[in-house]
Order: structure tokens, then C-alpha cells, then sequence
């Protein structure tokens, strides 16, 4: 994992004081957005008493964004692992807000636009595509036949690359252009995680391609492509997200991770878990038993489908250091196991391997 990523992972307690404020927007879902100062705002999704659809939707925002879940009534720390400084280069956060694009039966699309603040500031933005009927994170490849998905891509890169280089050359004096081009590389191979789904179109940002340097410059990185320019090569889960059939959106799930899982550890320990592939047989995660609500930080490597991860919990006691009060990560336990986009099964264990236990979770249930 990057230390990027970690800066993000391993977080520490910082107190805020908390507002409620129900949007009432009208959707499939009731959008509740927690706020912490004018910096700070989270969505909460909900639908009618008991629907696990929602919880799972809000499980892996949690997780992913603030490392803690978030029970009503809501706490006043819903921030406090997202916000604090660990440490690193980065700090912690200090601005996350964001916006809901779609908000129907079919998809719930929504954006992130997050700041953090250390030695350093960074910035950046993240896009979260969700099932409406399952709850199951879903990824462009999920939408298109194979061959569909190639296509897409080369007609991404060419409508994207072709913006960027007017937007360069409207925005960035003569002289300095050339340099702004090696962005092209990364429009090119980019994954096409940056994207959300609005009004019939997919909308793909290319903020992530920009260097801290060219953030700043004011260069339009989003692309909307219709979806008459693609439909033909969706396929039925594709078209049912857009609409053009009639379909039980429940009944389609994703192949990619990252996703939540949900299960047990020892058949007693309830707990949520999200793991994410990275660069080569890196993988990374967070996971927190429902009765604490606290992430617990995951990184390690993947082997023929075997799965080593080591934890990372943050000290209980903050001291003093260069940028303020921090909590040092230390290893912990470790987590085992084979996994497929679907399930994980395998043993957790303490920290000096002297106590182990069974550990099983799956995509394809939630646990209440």
C-alpha cells in the first residue's frame, strides 16, 4: 500500500460537534446528511424500518471514507477517525463533503471531494456507484459484454484526451503545454473508477490524472457520454441500470472488488470487512466489528488466491508531535484466508499466533 493509502487508513480520534440535516430530497433512497462544521458533511441512506440494502450502501461509505460506522442515534465523533492527524505527511482529513447524482431504483451514484491536511496538503476526489436493489458497489466492466468494455474504453480515451488537449491549450500558456501532455498516458490507462452515472450518462472524472501542480489551473477533467453512444454494447446489467429493460436489479451482482462483506469470526463475532486489490499482489483493507464500529486497518499480499493481511490499530493514547497531538499505528493480529469477489473464508489470529480462530463473510448477505 502507498503511504498515500495508509495516511488515509490509519487515522486517529478527533472531537466534533454534529448537526443533522435531512435533505428531504426526493429519491429512492431518504438522503440524511451529517454535518461537522462547514467543511465536513456525510450522506446516510435509508428506506423505510429494517432494509438491509441501505445499511450495506452505508457500511462501505463509512468504512471506506470515515473508518467507523456510524449507529443512530448518530454519534457527535462520526468524523473522529477521518479527521485526525496519524502522523504521516498528510495528516488527516480536514474537508470532505459531496453530491448525489442518481438516486433511484436502479443506481445510487454520489461523489466525494476530500482534503487532507499534514506536512503537505492533498486533494482529491472519489466516486461510489451502488446496486439499488442489493447494495453491491459496482465498477463500468460490470455494465458492458467483454467486448463492449473495450469499446467504451477506446471511446473514453479518445473524448476525454481530445477535451484535455483543448483544455490545455484555452487554459495553460504556449510555452508550458508540453509539459501538461504526459497526462494523456494516464487518460489512456486509466481504470475508469472515477465515474458516476447521471440523467442517462456516464460521467468519467480525470481529476486523479492530475499532479498537485496542474490541480490548480482549473482544467475541466469530466467527459459526459450519453448513453446512446454505448447502449449497444451494455449488457443486460448494463441495461437495466439505464433502464432500456425492464428488470429485477437485485438479481444482478457485481464481479469486482472492492465490495463489503459481512460475517463472523468464530460464528460469534460479527463484523464488516472491505478488501481491495492494489498494484500487483498488494492488497488493502479496513474492517470493524459491529459492536465497537471502529476500522481497523488491513494491508498485505494475495498468493494463488491466498490472502496474508496484517493489522493496523492506532495506540489509545495520542502524544505530542510535529503537527499537533497523533496516535502511532502499531501491528496487531493477522488475517488469512482464500478469497474470490463473492467470499472470504479463512483464520484470524493475535498478534504472537498463539490463539486462532475460524473467520467467514460473504457479499451476498448482510448481517443486521
Amino acid at each position: 500500500m502507498s503511504k498515500k493509502v495508509l495516511s488515509l487508513v490509519l487515522l486517529s480520534f478527533a472531537f466534533l460537534v454534529l448537526c443533522p440535516n435531512d435533505l428531504a430530497q426526493k429519491g429512492y433512497f431518504r438522503d440524511t446528511v451529517i454535518r461537522g462544521g462547514d467543511d465536513l458533511s456525510f450522506h446516510i441512506f435509508s428506506r423505510g424500518n429494517g432494509d438491509k440494502v441501505p445499511t450495506r450502501i452505508n457500511r462501505l461509505l463509512q468504512l471506506y471514507e470515515l473508518y467507523a460506522l456510524a449507529k443512530p442515534p448518530y454519534s457527535k465523533n462520526i468524523f473522529r477517525q477521518a479527521t485526525a492527524n496519524d502522523g504521516s505527511i498528510y495528516g488527516g482529513k480536514v474537508a470532505i463533503t459531496s453530491k448525489v447524482y442518481s438516486n433511484n431504483s436502479r443506481i445510487l451514484s454520489l461523489g466525494f471531494y476530500e482534503t487532507s491536511s499534514g506536512a503537505t496538503t492533498h486533494y482529491w476526489n472519489k466516486y461510489y456507484n451502488f446496486n439499488s436493489g442489493n447494495g453491491d458497489r459496482i465498477e463500468l466492466k460490470d455494465l458492458f459484454t467483454d467486448e463492449g468494455y473495450k469499446f467504451f474504453s477506446k471511446l473514453a480515451f479518445k473524448i476525454r484526451s481530445a477535451k484535455y488537449r483543448g483544455e490545455v491549450r484555452k487554459k495553460i500558456e504556449p510555452q508550458y503545454q508540453e509539459s501538461f501532455m504526459e497526462t494523456v498516458g494516464c487518460l489512456e490507462s486509466d481504470n475508469l473508477q472515477g465515474y458516476y452515472i447521471h440523467q442517462g450518462a456516464i460521467v468519467i472524472d480525470g481529476d486523479g490524472c492530475l499532479i498537485k501542480a496542474e490541480k490548480v489551473e482549473g482544467l475541466d477533467m469530466e467527459v459526459t457520454i450519453p448513453s446512446k453512444f454505448f447502449s449497444t454494447y451494455l449488457n443486460n446489467y448494463g441495461k437495466a441500470v439505464f433502464g432500456f429493460v425492464r428488470a429485477d436489479i437485485s438479481k444482478f451482482r457485481s464481479k469486482h472488488l472492492p465490495q463489503l462483506f459481512e460475517g463472523k469470526i468464530d460464528g460469534l463475532h460479527r463484523f464488516v470487512m472491505l478488501l481491495d486489490p492494489q498494484w500487483g499482489d498488494e492488497y488493502w483493507g479496513i474492517y470493524a466489528y459491529l459492536k465497537h464500529g471502529e476500522g481497523i486497518a488491513l494491508k498485505g499480499t494475495i498468493k494463488d488466491g491466498y490472502l496474508v493481511l496484517t493489522e493496523y490499530t492506532l495506540s489509545p493514547t495520542a502524544v505530542d508531535g510535529p503537527l499537533g497531538l497523533i496516535r502511532r499505528a502499531t501491528e496487531q493480529g493477522t488475517i488469512s484466508g482464500k478469497v474470490t469477489e463473492s467470499s472470504f473464508e479463512g483464520t484470524w489470529s493475535d498478534r504472537d499466533h498463539t490463539k486462532e480462530l475460524p473467520m467467514r463473510a460473504s457479499t451476498g448477505r448482510t448481517t443486521q
